[in-house]
């Protein structure tokens, strides 16, 4: 393959394997595919597996997603308030802080989930169980970002940062968190001969779910650094509205999971001499030496 017709962005190429590799044409032509599909008259997003649902199906789904909203609308004001407060210098709470210092409300910067990604995360949630009858209320109780923030490290601190804000938070009583570290070691992971796994690999980073102290609601944080953030917001958002829609063709569907782990394997985890990110694991108190 001739190596300067590969698609380079702002991005490291460094660990790609020859199979994931795709010319400049054929970036361009997956991006316009992307973007006629969200944009074509009869797309809905994420609407399609709700709209296979029988008319009770439809009303019992609606009606619990509406009540994780109107929880989540009713916590997020203090949520907010305290996660903005615990997050230190050199870091960034993405939605709420403007150029000029002051604050924003993050609502609309998928802060809150919207009522139709709810419905869609409890058919998709619901179809995990091997009950023959789907069980709604059983694939709500999985769901625990409705309330979710995301922060931006850069990968000379990440880790660092990280586990300082995990810290915090257990310092100020949540005492429930659990994380998951989904960094990738890239010596390992990129090469051929371990290839069954690429497709395990989603958005790289840190998630965590932290339940609050009534032990009944929880929020999410998600870790990244600017370039898995750079690779999440514009590229692969978009992609997973198109991937799930059940409609889309079975050729382009595979086609997409490809691209989708051509862009996770030009990410660079932000390792440091001392630990690989993808070897960083949270210490609650308890659990200390």
């Amino acid at each position: 393959m001739d190596e300067s017709n590969v698609v380079r962005p702002t991005l490291s190429f460094d660990n790609i394997p020859d199979e994931l590799k795709i010319t400049a044409k054929r970036h361009q032509e997956i991006r316009r595919f992307i973007d006629e599909y969200l944009h074509s008259p009869d797309y809905k997003e994420g609407e399609s597996a709700y709209e296979s649902l029988s008319d009770e199906d439809k009303v019992v789904v609606s009606r619990l997603a509406l009540l994780i909203h109107s929880r989540a609308i009713e916590l997020e004001p203090d949520i907010t308030k305290m996660v903005i407060g615990l997050v230190p210098e050199g870091v960034e709470l993405t939605g709420y802080k403007l150029s000029d210092g002051s604050l924003i409300n993050g609502r609309d910067n998928h802060t809150i989930k919207t009522i139709e990604s709810l419905r869609r995360k409890i058919i998709a949630n619901s179809d995990l169980n091997d009950d023959v009858v789907p069980d709604y209320n059983k694939a709500v109780e999985t769901i625990k970002d409705s309330i979710r923030y995301t922060i931006i490290i850069p990968p000379e601190t990440y880790l660092e940062k990280v586990d300082e804000i995990l810290h915090r938070l257990e310092s100020a009583g949540f005492d429930s968190i659990e994380v998951r570290n989904y960094w990738v070691d890239c010596e390992t992971c990129w090469k051929v001969e371990n290839r069954k796994n690429w497709s395990k690999v989603r958005c790289q980073g840190i998630n965590t779910k932290i339940g609050l102290p009534n032990g009944q609601d929880f929020f999410e944080i998600q870790f990244h650094t600017p370039m898995e953030q750079q690779i999440k917001e514009g590229s692969t958002r978009d992609l997973y509205k198109v991937y799930r829609d059940r409609a889309l063709d079975l050729e382009w569907k595979q086609v997409l999971e490809n691209y989708r782990m051509f862009l996770q394997s030009t990410i660079v985890p932000p390792d440091t001499k001392e630990l690989k990110a993808c070897e960083y694991r949270f210490v609650p108190r308890d659990k200390r030496r």
